[in-house]
């Protein structure tokens, strides 16, 4: 279901008292009380006029102290901005409503089923994040519709007004919650989205913290915040780089030299993997490996030597080289 998509000079009265420091669900509290607000006021000048147009002697002046309070309400808030002071008004005037407008004009035509109307209180309570005080709007409600029921009635009081009162009063409560849930979907969606933004930063971290340790290291180390440090009384090392370098780089653009390193060091990482070994850092063309960290010392000592085979003839591949006959000097420890 598609969120109300309100009119500029709309969405600026339900903004109406929202500060830039308010929380999103404070936000939406404001913003939810505030259309309230105005749809009890649009819809009472509603009923007003249907009452009118079937009594012509209806004494409207007294119907409309209640929504003309509430819009007085609404407007001061914009200006002081004490949300509790403006909730706790427009409540009450939405609580008493029903029996002021019934105390105010008498028995007439129209006006039973007002005590309906009460019940905007509590469900306004509820939707601008008032739970727990919600409770005691509702037993207002409750005793309203007890005294509203105990007040004169009009006889022979026509269905159709107690029909428009149940429409009037659902169509409030339906819009509202309609521009409430729109409003929380959005905000599922933005929540959503930073949980993704939050992963794929994870996701960044984790891969650049592998570029510099190895696997078992950084695990241990986002595990723990104290200092790490391993003795290894027997490793195996090795450090290979690019056999005259320097000039081969100086002749290619910063680019290619990169993407070339790139392509090779990766292949070289395949490798290390491959064998159970671990890359320990790059400088420049140097590449530098350690065996024996997470396995048996001896075992190491095979895989290295097969890790230099390897590397040697993965170099021999030009696809990785930009079509350079390449040569790696190593030395293993």
């Amino acid at each position: 279901m598609p969120a109300l998509k309100a009119p500029p000079f709309l969405q600026r009265l339900l903004r109406a008292g929202v500060q830039a420091q308010d929380d999103e669900e404070l936000r939406l509290g404001k913003t939810l009380l505030n259309l309230g607000s105005l749809l009890f006021a649009l819809a009472a000048l509603a009923w007003l006029g249907v009452c009118k147009a079937v009594d012509a002697g209806f004494p409207v002046l007294p119907a409309l102290a209640v929504p003309t309070l509430v819009l007085a309400n609404l407007v001061l808030f914009a200006g002081h901005r004490w949300f509790a002071l403006y909730r706790f008004i427009q409540l009450g005037l939405l609580l008493a409503f029903p029996v002021a407008t019934q105390l105010g004009i008498g028995a007439r035509p129209g006006t039973s089923g007002l005590a309906l109307w009460g019940l905007l209180a509590p469900a306004a309570a509820l939707l601008c994040g008032r739970v727990a005080g919600s409770g005691r709007w509702f037993v207002g409600f409750l005793l309203g519709t007890a005294l509203s029921a105990s007040l004169p009635r009009p006889d022979g009081e026509a269905g159709a007004f107690i029909a428009l009162h149940v429409a009037l009063v659902s169509s409030a409560l339906y819009l509202q919650l309609r521009y409430a849930q729109g409003r929380r979907g959005r905000t599922r969606e933005k929540l959503a989205d930073a949980h993704h933004q939050l992963r794929l930063e994870k996701e960044r971290s984790e891969r650049l913290l592998l570029n510099i340790l190895p696997a078992p290291i950084a695990a241990r180390l986002k595990d723990n915040s104290g200092t790490l440090a391993d003795g290894h009384p027997e490793v195996v090392v090795m450090f290979a780089d690019i056999v005259d370098y320097t000039r081969i780089a100086s002749g290619m653009a910063p680019v290619k030299v990169f993407e070339m390193l790139n392509r090779i060091f990766c292949r070289f990482d395949e490798l290390c993997d491959k064998r159970g070994l671990e890359r320990i850092k790059t400088i420049g063309d140097g590449y530098m490996v350690a065996g024996g960290l997470n396995a048996h010392p001896h075992e190491a000592h095979a895989a290295m030597a097969a890790l230099a085979l390897d590397m040697q003839a993965a170099l021999r591949d030009h696809s990785f080289t930009d079509g350079l006959t390449l040569q790696l000097r190593i030395g293993i420890a």
